[in-house]
């Protein structure tokens, strides 16, 4: 990277399907978005995993001060009214229906990706104070 080039913004994917994260990091990487260090810029964040779920990861990275200005789009297979409107209670920026189709799914990621990073406007990080 030159030192005119802008480092590619960081998306954090919180998947439990190898599968669909692999795809998107493919494509991702790709279309020159994917980084591996830096601050993240957006998360895509599957409600429904094993273990930590998507509601109580929510809740993690608003509790955070690193992250909880960072757009945080959750996906869920379901369009249960309930799972929409706790997804937005706990601080979601957008709740998608996850596609069946992979195909349908890395459009989807397209349009989110260059909606949140290219033209929405977004708060500046907190900066936190030295202790």
């Amino acid at each position: 990277m030159t030192p005119t080039q802008t480092r590619p913004d960081k998306l954090l994917i919180v998947d439990d399907d190898a599968r669909i994260r692999d795809l998107l990091k493919r494509y991702l990487s790709q279309e020159g978005k994917y980084e591996r260090v830096g601050p993240v810029k957006l998360v895509l964040l599957d409600i429904n995993m094993p273990g930590l779920n998507g509601f109580e990861t929510l809740t993690l990275i608003r509790s955070n001060p690193d992250f909880s200005r960072v757009p945080v789009v959750l996906l869920s297979s379901t369009m249960a009214p309930a799972e929409i409107d706790r997804s937005y209670s706990l601080g979601g920026n957008s709740f998608l229906h996850k596609p069946t189709s992979l195909e349908v799914y890395v459009d989807q990621v397209r349009t989110l990706v260059q909606y949140w990073l290219h033209f929405a406007q977004l708060p500046s990080p907190i900066r936190r104070r030295n202790a």
